[in-house]
């Protein structure tokens, strides 16, 4: 009736909800509405009212266990046998299955598309790892020939100092130009620079060996692939963690213990 009191409910209603006791002649339809649906569901009937028919609408009844059911109805203006001025019929059918598999295609729909995300990132991961390769072993390379060459030249240092030294306890005419090559070795630092530069030097290598492992990585996960393949597990965790680093460095320490004889698996990579 026009104030959402049930007049009338055909017995399919009691087996849509499962319930068995009868309604009170006073109980509202819209008190057994989700909260969330009401307005829009009073509105609807104020609109069947007046207008004569509704668009068909959405809105949730619960089942005998108190869960909610989706169903969409259309509203349409009867005239009240008791006399109480226009009625409203409402007409509903369950879509709860119906909503089930929109929300399901929706979530695959997702999937896909994070998929597809993923695969553009695996691409572009791997062109910038090919990109970064290259100096990469540029800079390891120079680094290796600098840490040689520093070497060799140190020892030649110290050759022709022990040869000035030589010199300057001799009774050389150049004894004097020996203790001035001396004095300026001396203030050019020679022992700090000897101790200090290969240290930076192997620290620089250390850097090209942790960014080329990082590199290695980024290619593993950029081609993970879908056939199965005898892969290495330790490489394979090792990819994952070095990957996986910004995730994990600030919270945690992370140590590996390998078995040194595991064979090689047989796997799907990308699932490893």
């Amino acid at each position: 009736d026009p104030g959402s009191r049930m007049v009338y409910h055909n017995p399919a209603l009691k087996r849509f909800l499962g319930r068995t006791e009868p309604w009170s002649a006073d109980q509202k339809m819209v008190d057994l509405v989700h909260e969330d649906d009401r307005a829009a569901f009073l509105t609807s009937l104020k609109l069947g009212a007046k207008a004569g028919l509704t668009q068909v609408f959405e809105y949730r009844l619960p089942d005998a266990q108190g869960r909610w059911t989706e169903v969409e109805g259309q509203a349409s203006a009867v005239e009240d046998p008791g006399g109480a001025g226009d009625s409203v019929l409402l007409i509903s059918r369950d879509i709860s299955l119906r909503k089930q598999m929109e929300r399901d295609r929706a979530s695959a729909e997702i999937q896909v598309r994070h998929s597809q995300k993923l695969e553009a990132i695996g691409q572009l991961a791997a062109g910038i790892a090919h990109e970064i390769n290259t100096p990469t072993q540029y800079i390891g390379d120079n680094t290796t020939f600098l840490r040689d060459a520093f070497a060799q030249s140190t020892a030649l240092i110290r050759t022709l100092e022990g040869h000035l030294e030589r010199i300057r306890d001799g009774e050389a005419p150049e004894a004097a130009e020996a203790r001035l090559a001396l004095g300026a070795l001396e203030a050019g630092d020679v022992d700090y620079r000897e101790e200090e530069i290969p240290r930076a030097i192997q620290q620089t290598l250390e850097g090209v060996a942790i960014l080329s492992k990082i590199v290695g990585a980024m290619k593993d996960f950029s081609h993970p692939g879908e056939a199965a393949a005898t892969i290495d597990l330790h490489r394979a965790i090792e990819s994952t963690i070095t990957v996986s680093r910004g995730e994990w460095k600030t919270v945690a320490d992370l140590d590996t213990e390998f078995a040194p004889d595991l064979p090689l698996v047989s796997c799907y990579p990308g699932e490893i």
